[in-house]
């Protein structure tokens, strides 16, 4: 009776090495955590934009009454 134990890693990263999964494991972590910081400063201008700048442009009436 054989038993297979399955592997941790996905059935497309069988072929590597340990060390190459390691190092891709680590590369797409990496791009994805400078993916995410950018996303979040994206999001973080737009809202800071909105406050300082936007509303002097769409409502300029408003501010000078």
């Amino acid at each position: 009776m054989t038993s297979t134990t399955s592997s941790p890693r996905p059935a497309g990263a069988q072929h590597l090495s340990d060390k190459e999964y390691a190092d891709n494991l680590r590369r797409a972590t990496l791009s994805s955590s400078i993916g995410s910081a950018m996303e979040y400063f994206d999001f973080a201008m737009y809202g800071l934009m909105t406050a300082l700048v936007f509303n002097t442009l769409l409502f300029p009436r408003a501010i000078r009454r």
